[in-house]
């Protein structure tokens, strides 16, 4: 492939991506300006992605585009119930994807830690949070310093953490029922 082709590909592909964030930035103002009556018609996925998109607006409207702190400090400008979607979201896309519990600890959405059992059981998810909190508890991991987490001693435990953790009801039917019970506050 010459260098031309090579070009014309970049450019076609930067065409590409711009085109999708267009038409992205043109759905979340659709789910902005939507009614509580309009959100409700939603598929669960679609819903749960308008209650995200409203709670980052929310934020952003009450802290301003350069918010200083955590995503956690952030959603405490948020109703309760938002906040518990807003953080579970975010806990199980680190779940569901890449490396799971051991991401979750190693990235930014680490901050999330302390409120994550709070909002399973807010959400209905009891399982899951017998999960989480069981094995917080079991390997002693202080939610609020996770520097030195996974460890070693517990890279087996994470894997199984993973892997029960998959092998539950999927959370995302649990935060869309308690969306639609909420939806006044989304």
């Amino acid at each position: 492939m010459g260098l031309f082709q090579k070009i014309k590909e970049l450019f076609s592909a930067k065409a590409f991506i711009q085109k999708a964030m267009e038409e992205y930035d043109k759905q979340l103002a659709i789910y902005a300006a939507m009614s509580t009556e309009e959100l409700a018609t939603l598929s669960d996925e679609d819903l749960l992605s308008a209650a995200a998109h409203r709670a980052e607006k929310a934020m952003t409207e009450a802290l301003g585009e350069d918010r200083s702190g955590t995503p956690a400090d952030w959603v405490q400008v948020l109703p309760k119930e938002i906040a518990a979607i807003y953080t579970l979201w975010e806990f199980d896309a680190e779940m569901l994807l890449g490396e799971g519990l051991a991401e979750f600890f190693e990235d930014d959405n680490r901050c999330f830690a302390p409120t994550v059992g709070n909002a399973l059981a807010l959400v209905g998810a009891e399982e899951h949070r017998a999960l989480y909190e069981g094995f917080l508890i079991e390997h002693q991991v202080d939610v609020y310093n996770t520097a030195h987490f996974p460890s070693p001693a517990t890279e087996a435990a994470v894997l199984t953490f993973n892997k029960r953790y998959r092998a539950l009801p999927p959370l995302e039917g649990f935060l869309a029922r308690y969306a639609r019970e909420n939806l006044e506050k989304i």
